[in-house]
């Protein structure tokens, strides 16, 4: 049995070689998943890290779901939002269901956080 060897790499080299992975392409494209909402098929996206972070700073929980399902619900195989900021009243006022239940479970699976728990306290 052989072993495997490899050349002294630089510093400079696994910097660079880990930052190429972490740009790479296949790694930047946001995960999706779809789901039934209110009736219709949409695709929820993951959100980037700084919209993330930037409803971070929002104490509304509610305010912040609402963020993220304005910029990350698409029609499905598409780069088209399925809603714009003007629909934020008109989502608020949307009864509380199972669908809304499945956005944030969704949410929850793209990106690790319980937002559930953030929505009840």
């Amino acid at each position: 049995m052989s072993e495997l060897t490899t050349a002294p790499v630089s510093g400079e080299q696994l910097k660079n070689q880990i930052r190429a992975r972490i740009f790479d392409s296949t790694n930047s494209q946001p995960k999706a998943m779809r789901i039934s909402f209110m009736g219709a098929e949409i695709e929820i996206r993951q959100p980037a890290i700084g919209q993330f972070l930037g409803n971070a700073d929002d104490t509304d929980t509610r305010n912040r779901l609402m963020k993220i399902l304005i910029h990350n619900s698409f029609v499905p195989d598409t780069n088209e939002r399925v809603f714009t900021e003007g629909d934020y009243d008109s989502l608020i006022a949307l009864p509380f269901t199972t669908d809304m239940s499945g956005v944030i479970e969704t949410i929850n699976k793209l990106t690790g956080v319980d937002l559930k728990e953030k929505v009840k306290n």
